[in-house]
């Protein structure tokens, strides 16, 4: 596995690599493991590349499984640019997914802080968030322009390693009686407004 990575970042002239973590991949130990391990040498044999590693949140931050990938992790000394948590589709109803959305990014923080021995203020460096923008899988949750400017203030304040969110191409309001989908948001808002915001993070 790691030297699929390595032949992937050697194609392409890679500095930086994320890697989703998500459904059986986290729950099932042995996977996670061995991606964690891959992603681990591939760190060693190139110490310059940048690796964020992004996965699924509850709200109050990372559960079991994603507890225990950090710290495999530390146990094997690689530490990612960025640990980075998707908080949304949570399947139950959430009001406010910006404050959820700092409640999960806080979770991470004090798991990071831990697995690492950091402060919190350190083990924020190595904190981002993934968010989704406008309507989600969740027909109960949307992400507005407004959660995410508490997002960015968020993520200001506590100099976050990365702030980001999927996607680009749904930056913008669907036509009229058109579902949400991969290239609209759902929701109203002007052209690229997330992408703006995002575009202000500037670490």
């Amino acid at each position: 596995m790691t030297a699929a990575y390595q032949r992937v970042v050697a194609a392409n002239g890679l500095q930086a690599v994320d890697v989703d973590i998500e459904h059986t991949e986290v729950t099932n130990a042995r996977t996670r493991q061995r991606v964690i391990a891959a992603l681990a040498a591939l760190q060693q044999a190139d110490p310059a590349l940048e690796i964020s590693v992004t996965f699924g949140t509850d709200e109050a931050g990372p559960d079991g499984n994603d507890v225990s990938m950090i710290d495999q992790a530390a146990t094997l000394g690689f530490q990612p640019y960025a640990w980075t948590v998707m908080p949304f589709d949570f399947g139950a109803p959430v009001t406010d997914m910006g404050a959820t959305s700092i409640d999960a990014a806080e979770g991470l923080d004090a798991d990071v802080a831990a697995a690492y021995h950091l402060t919190p203020a350190r083990a924020y460096q190595h904190v981002g968030i993934s968010s989704m923008n406008g309507k989600t899988d969740e027909t109960d949750e949307t992400v507005s322009v407004s959660d995410f400017q508490a997002m960015l203030a968020f993520a200001q304040s506590n100099h976050l390693a990365r702030f980001t969110f999927w996607s680009v191409n749904r930056d913008r309001s669907c036509p009229a009686g058109s579902p949400t989908s991969d290239s609209c948001s759902g929701i109203a808002q002007p052209p690229y407004a997330f992408t703006s915001l995002v575009a202000q993070y500037q670490g």
